[in-house]
């Protein structure tokens, strides 16, 4: 099973987790039970819900790796820094200056993890989150678009995509719009791509990732991909 890198689930579980450890430390320092320190230590229900929901928000958002993460991230990051410095300014007990250096180190720590070029793009570009990937199929497919002039084989295959290597003549680009017609076990399939990669070590093919296409399509690929899963192993290309 393909698994999300280890420090984005464990961040996430800090965050989701924060609300719980918080409420406990503080209500063990101030001598109060946990529903005591809610009633009492907040000026406002708002400010109460905020401790409450908003760690766990920032994890989820760390965890889902998509778009929208960075600025609800840096919000939910924004918010403990001055939340722990907040704390520490009014109640230096409850707070000391030695915990809150550690509760900024980890949160420098999350940040500087999230702000890596490569984790970046990673939120940034689907393409790159392997773990949301469809199991691929070694296949040996004649891939006839005459009228396009694209020509080629296609060496693996998804609901996704596919592996390509074209003709000799022809050279894609990234970015490039292409048709796909071919047939397998009699069904004729037809499918518009785009390239998204090209692998110039391995056969230098070109990765080419299906558009959005209509329901009957839809169906039509997966279909294909249960006649092809009867009888190819997966890739792990």
């Amino acid at each position: 099973m393909k698994k999300k890198p280890l420090l984005i689930i464990i961040i996430s579980v800090i965050y989701i987790l924060a609300p719980v450890f918080n409420l406990f430390y503080f209500s063990y320092m101030t001598g109060l039970s946990p529903s005591d320190y809610l009633q009492k230590s907040f000026q406002s229900t708002l400010e109460m819900i905020l401790f409450l929901i908003l760690f766990p928000i920032g994890g989820i958002a760390v965890y889902a790796v998509r778009k929208w993460s960075y600025p609800v991230f840096f919000l939910v990051t924004a918010w403990a820094f001055y939340g722990n410095y907040k704390t520490w300014y009014y109640n230096p007990d409850a707070l000391p200056i030695w915990l809150l250096i550690i509760a900024t180190i980890l949160n420098f720590v999350g940040v500087a993890y999230i702000l890596i070029p490569e984790v970046r793009k990673v939120y940034m570009d689907p393409s790159l989150r392997w773990w949301e990937s469809k199991p691929r199929y070694l296949v040996d497919i004649d891939n006839l678009n005459q009228s396009n002039e694209i020509s080629g084989k296609i060496f693996n295959i998804s609901e996704g995509g596919v592996f390509m290597v074209p003709n000799e003549k022809l050279h894609l680009t990234i970015g490039d719009r292409i048709q796909l017609k071919f047939a397998y076990e009699g069904l004729d399939m037809e499918l518009n791509g785009e390239v998204v990669h090209f692998n110039p070590q391995y056969l230098k093919g070109y990765g080419i990732r299906f558009e959005e296409f209509n329901k009957d399509i839809k169906q039509s690929a997966k279909n294909l991909i249960k006649k092809i899963r009867k009888n190819s192993p997966r890739s792990e290309r």
